[in-house]
């Protein structure tokens, strides 16, 4: 090994050829891994080991090679597409987040490399059950009627997502702006003001002449989606609404950060039989 911590590619290869019977999953950073150790807490009998993909040596002409961009998720599809010459039977596998890719094309077939079921490992969490006793039991965050401030909490997260949808069909590559100012509360209820927060994403992004185009795309996508939150929401997004909730709304204090929402999410996590199951693996 080049240092105590990453691997090369040429000695995974050798390791998956020489012992294919390793269950090693490669997921995109430590949260996940966290998550899915947490999930199967309960199981006495797994043999999986997690490694985040920064374990492993990824160069960028490893990166070029399969016209890909610079970041965790690229680099475990670079990972999987490189061990893709270990021959089966091999018990290897490599995760990564699907993101916004399902709205736009099919996704590359590579041995061992599985796209989560819904949009990131996050979306596991999106359901009203957890934000309550998230926010509401464990952070003490004083809201009226949990219900309802999810309900909203979806719409503002919805709409988030509808705007990457329109932001990666146009190709603008725009850099996006803390929507956490945008924000309005109400007694049980938070809101985005959706024509400043748009008026101030293009002024960041000298998009001006693209604004209507965005608002247009932005629209079309969102009368797709369905009720199935977790396939039209950012994960990032969630926790640090989540978290914004929290603060705002006169929870603990040492909780109103994305970080600690994020931590708090892996204890959720343990014996989530539905996370489980992103361990098979790809048919």
């Amino acid at each position: 090994m080049t240092s105590p911590e990453r691997r090369t590619i040429q000695e995974l290869v050798m390791r998956y050829k020489l012992e294919p019977h390793l269950h090693d999953i490669y997921v995109e950073g430590v949260f996940d891994r966290d998550v899915f150790t947490s999930a199967l807490s309960g199981v006495n009998t797994h043999d999986f080991t997690f490694y985040p993909i920064d374990t492993v040596e990824i160069t960028q002409e490893d990166l070029e090679k399969y016209d890909l961009t610079d970041g965790n998720k690229q680099r475990v599809i670079a990972l999987a597409s490189e061990l893709a010459c270990v021959a089966e039977p091999a018990n290897y596998l490599c995760l990564v987040d699907r993101d916004l890719d399902h709205w736009f094309k099919e996704h590359p077939t590579v041995p061992r490399l599985k796209w989560t079921r819904f949009c990131s490992i996050e979306s596991h969490f999106i359901a009203i059950d957890t934000f309550y006793e998230i926010a509401v039991l464990t952070c003490k965050a004083k809201i009226p009627s949990a219900g309802e401030m999810f309900d909203s909490c979806m719409e503002v997260l919805r709409y988030l997502y509808s705007l990457r949808l329109a932001d990666s069909e146009l190709d603008l590559g725009m850099s996006w702006v803390p929507f956490k100012r945008y924000l309005r509360l109400e007694h049980s209820s938070i809101s985005l003001n959706c024509d400043r927060y748009v008026d101030a994403l293009v002024n960041k992004n000298g998009k001006f002449a693209d604004q209507e185009s965005i608002l247009h795309s932005a629209k079309r996508w969102s009368e797709q989606f369905s009720s199935e939150h977790r396939l039209c929401i950012r994960g990032h997004d969630f926790t640090e609404l989540l978290a914004l909730v929290v603060s705002k709304y006169k929870g603990i204090d040492s909780f109103g950060n994305s970080e600690a929402i994020a931590r708090l999410l892996v204890l959720a996590a343990k014996r989530n039989v539905e996370i489980v199951q992103e361990l098979s693996h790809p048919d």
